[in-house]
């Protein structure tokens, strides 16, 4: 009983600490505003103050305009969101400075001038990192005199998906920056973009330069009266920032510590022990609905992923495979192509001498033809023999002229029957590409097939081989004819010439076509395999 009777007292400890905890989280974040706020406002008034005493052409980093730029730096990190990936090691992708480049870039789009000195900066070669991209782009800013514009479009656009709720420059502090960035457009500034400056920025800011301790007055002995006097009010407005910055940090922590008390007396008013068992009872069952199913889910997750990986590997191995595949058809195409360009062009070398030939001829027959003519112009008192006979010569003549343009006809065709070859070559070609799909679909019955057939190889070799010596010991020796002799095929009748060539049977050595002696076979007295009669 004692146990139960202690039980209300530790479950309200546990709440109010978790509600300290969660008040000192929002005191604390409430004051890192604060103090990013105001020490942004003195090193502002300090670059300010220094740079209007002197010229307001600035061509260097000052130590004031390198803090400035540090703090605004920060100011663009505080409560910047890190994406979900980043929470998971294995899943990393890209740095966390590349997150927040990215994000000033989607920010950049809704404003014309920020989106423009963002491409700029981006399309730098040299700033190899995005944190140097940020730096380069505040820099741009400064010396374009849109700085203030710039963290202006920022605040007010929409930033719940890149920053989270207390962040600074959600808050008023942010906006009021950005006001105050005004008075950088007096200046003029041409300062360096250059990564190895950009990278070797400091990171942390020095304050003893702008906040100092009270100077007393017997340090001012050894000034004459106008100079302790010019050093007594210098101090005493530098007491004065200094007391309204204390006085700011007072006044926050005062309604800081008002919003405490008050949420300590809501806490403090809830009624009974029952009313909170109740409502950690719920909030247990919750809890343990919500790991079910996230248990649930991560199952799944499992199972898919494992689903997935087997399908990854199987696309793996049938992409492997379709490459070699691939890879067999190229090699082939690419050398049937090399045959095919090797036969065209032979081709029409043989239809350029051919049509050479004919033009030759039929100027030397114009040539004649019109010898005789004139000839028999002038000789057109001649004997009717005469006459006669020169008509029997051109009409000869005109004989084997249409002979010639009959041959020139039929070569006309058959290099019309080449071109329509050659387009038929392509259209094979296609069409390979075509089957290169039931290529791979009948892979594996090949792959059997030759399995079969390199079993069964040598015995029909050894067989064939062993017909092939017998037939040919049976046949008679032979004696090759020569070439100046044979005129014809002895087979087709068909006459050789340039396009017709002469092919010796290796089995009965005489003369034959191309078509007709286009069979081939291994014979004992010959390595490879010889060109033989088809009907032999």
């Amino acid at each position: 009983m004692s146990f139960l009777n202690t039980l209300p007292g530790l479950i309200n400890g546990l709440i109010n600490d978790t509600s300290n905890n969660k008040q000192q989280i929002r005191i604390q974040q409430e004051n890192e505003c604060n103090n990013l706020f105001v020490i942004a406002k003195l090193i502002l008034n300090a670059f300010l103050d220094i740079s209007v005493r002197g010229s307001r052409n600035i061509n260097i980093d000052t130590k004031e305009l390198v803090d400035l730029l540090v703090i605004l730096e920060k100011s663009l990190w505080h409560g910047f969101k890190i994406s979900s990936t980043f929470r998971k090691p294995s899943l990393i992708l890209r740095k966390i400075d590349d997150e927040l480049w990215i994000a000033l870039g989607q920010l950049s789009q809704n404003n014309f001038t920020l989106n423009e000195a963002y491409k700029c900066v981006d399309a730098l070669d040299n700033l190899k990192t995005s944190t140097t991209k940020v730096r380069a782009l505040l820099r741009l800013g400064i010396m374009k005199k849109e700085l203030a514009d710039y963290f202006q479009v920022i605040c007010s656009s929409h930033l719940s998906n890149f920053y989270e709720n207390w962040a600074f420059l959600r808050g008023e502090q942010g906006s009021s920056l950005a006001g105050s960035l005004l008075a950088l457009r007096v200046f003029d500034c041409n300062l360096l973009l250059d990564f190895d400056i950009l990278s070797e920025l400091p990171h942390n800011i020095d304050l003893t330069s702008y906040v100092k301790i009270p100077v007393l007055p017997s340090q001012f002995t050894h000034y004459t009266e106008e100079e302790a006097d010019a050093e007594r009010e210098k101090t005493f407005q530098e007491v004065l920032d200094q007391k309204h910055y204390i006085e700011e940090q007072n006044r926050q922590l005062t309604a800081t510590l008002t919003n405490v008390r008050r949420k300590l007396s809501e806490n403090r008013s809830v009624d009974g022990s029952t009313g909170i068992t109740q409502k950690i009872d719920e909030l247990n069952e919750k809890l343990e609905e919500e790991r079910n199913q996230r248990l649930d889910a991560v199952e799944r997750y499992a199972t898919k992923r494992d689903e997935w990986k087997k399908a990854m590997d199987d696309k793996e191995l049938m992409k492997t495979q379709c490459g070699e595949v691939i890879k067999k058809l190229k090699l082939s195409i690419v050398e049937k192509n090399r045959h095919f360009l090797s036969c065209m062009k032979n081709i029409e070398a043989s239809v350029d001498l051919t049509f050479i030939d004919y033009e030759k001829r039929t100027k030397s027959l114009e040539s004649k033809l019109q010898t005789i003519h004139e000839e028999f112009l002038k000789k057109s008192t001649h004997p009717k023999k005469e006459f006669y006979d020169l008509m029997i010569k051109m009409e000869d003549k005109q004989g084997a002229l249409a002979e010639v343009i009959k041959e020139n006809e039929a070569l006309y065709e058959k290099n019309r029957a080449l071109e329509k070859q050659s387009a038929a070559a392509k259209n094979a070609i296609q069409e390979l590409a075509e089957l290169r799909l039931a290529h791979a679909q009948q892979s594996k019955k090949l792959q059997e097939t030759e399995q079969a057939l390199e079993d069964l190889g040598p015995h029909l070799s050894d067989s064939k081989l062993q017909v092939v010596t017998m037939k040919e010991q049976l046949l008679p020796s032979t004696e090759w004819v020569k070439d100046s002799e044979v005129t014809q095929c002895l087979t087709c009748d068909t006459d050789f010439s340039v396009t017709v060539r002469k092919h010796h049977c290796r089995r009965c050595g005489q003369i034959f076509c191309d078509s007709c002696s286009s069979h081939r076979v291994n014979l004992p007295s010959h390595a490879k395999q010889v060109r033989v009669l088809s009907s032999t």
